[in-house]
């Protein structure tokens, strides 16, 4: 079957290689269904029971999920083949992320589903040629075959690159960060501390105020503020770029830098912090006490106002879908000027080097592909 010959098709997601995910909604149904095609069309897996597809990382592989279970299914596109039952995740081409039959603990399992390391574990992390593994309430380094590499066991760690040469740990409520080998690499008394980022800072609390440290443990800064974490996603304290970090005070966010300059108030409700501890984006998406989107550069400097339903940036091509009042999404550029206009049901753009001649539309019912310019292109 070709994805032209659907019913009820609701959208097309963007190819980021040979393959993508389409979503079906007929009338009277609860929940929307998804499947996954080729650059040719061709339906290689059906939209009949899955509410869910994520592409796993650069893979061929999906994660599947159902809208009334919580279990993962993994499905190789390439080769049209689930994966065994208890795999969940590929560590790379042999190895992969396994669960236990109850779906509440993990371990190692060749990619034919025969176990390496027993599904014991409350959580498994990769970290170099390791893994960190937390096992009744305390986290160790290990080998892929479950010895220890280190002879240290943790009660919390913080890892968010794992080419990371050092790893973020606590143990009795004291945060230190540790080398490959083990050795200790700082002796500050942190309540809290974060992984370096790409200019070599690392977020800490101390004296129950958020800091700045460098690599050499020099305090940058000591701040006023307390808050480390939150329940939401984009509601805490973490870097927004290589000098600018996000701050939160009565569940409201700002933006400081390391030298104590205020870029943006503590007064908005989230921020859609798309810094990734390697890089640095250019903007970052901030929600007012309104609910409505807009976007800050680094700055602070308001590049796109608040005053969408929706906003969300493509850091590659520094533009913006954006949803108006009306629930129409369209396109901006970095500085909010509109690109393509608010006539679309959906956009969506996919976070590779043809994004922008390949944009995914829905408009009136009709899925298809447009370039910058709004002109449809063949891509199914």
């Amino acid at each position: 079957m070709n994805v032209k010959d659907i019913k009820n098709l609701q959208r097309v997601l963007p190819f980021r290689d040979e393959f993508t995910t389409f979503t079906v909604k007929a009338d009277g149904d609860e929940y929307a269904k998804t499947g996954i095609i080729n650059r040719q069309g061709e339906v290689i897996l059906p939209a009949d029971h899955f509410s869910c597809a994520t592409k796993v990382n650069s893979s061929y592989f999906y994660q599947l999920f159902g809208h009334d279970s919580e279990r993962i299914y993994l499905y190789n596109a390439q080769k049209r083949e689930f994966m065994p039952q208890n795999l969940i995740f590929p560590l790379s081409s042999e190895v992969f992320m396994c669960k236990s039959d109850d779906e509440q603990h993990f371990g190692l399992a060749h990619k034919n589903g025969d176990i390496i390391l027993q599904p014991v574990f409350d959580g498994i992390i990769v970290w170099l040629d390791w893994f960190v593994a937390k096992e009744n309430g305390k986290w160790s380094v290990i080998t892929i075959n479950g010895e220890k590499v280190l002879d240290m066991e943790f009660d919390d760690v913080n890892l968010q690159n794992p080419k990371a040469s050092e790893l973020c740990v606590a143990i009795d409520g004291k945060w230190f960060f540790i080398s490959a080998q083990g050795e200790r690499l700082t002796h500050g008394n942190y309540e809290y501390l974060m992984p370096y980022n790409a200019a070599g800072y690392a977020i800490m609390k101390q004296n129950g105020h958020i800091g700045i440290i460098d690599r050499k443990e020099n305090v940058i800064l000591i701040t006023h503020y307390s808050e480390t974490d939150s329940k939401m996603l984009w509601r805490r304290t973490a870097f927004c770029g290589d000098e600018q970090f996000v701050v939160v005070d009565n569940e409201k966010c700002g933006i400081i830098d390391i030298h104590g300059s205020d870029l943006l108030p503590v007064e908005y409700e989230l921020i859609k912090n798309q810094y990734d501890v390697t890089h640095s984006p250019r903007c970052v998406v901030v929600i007012d006490s309104e609910k409505r989107a807009g976007a800050v550069d680094l700055s602070g400097k308001f590049v796109v106002p608040c005053q969408y339903k929706g906003l969300w940036y493509y850091e590659m091509f520094d533009v913006f879908t954006a949803t108006d009042e009306n629930g129409k999404e369209g396109l901006l550029d970095g500085h909010g000027k509109v690109l393509l206009p608010f006539e679309y049901d959906h956009i969506s753009i996919a976070r590779k080097d043809c994004g922008l001649d390949e944009i995914s539309v829905t408009k009136n019912g009709e899925c298809y592909f447009i370039n910058i310019a709004g002109e449809r292109v063949q891509v199914v």
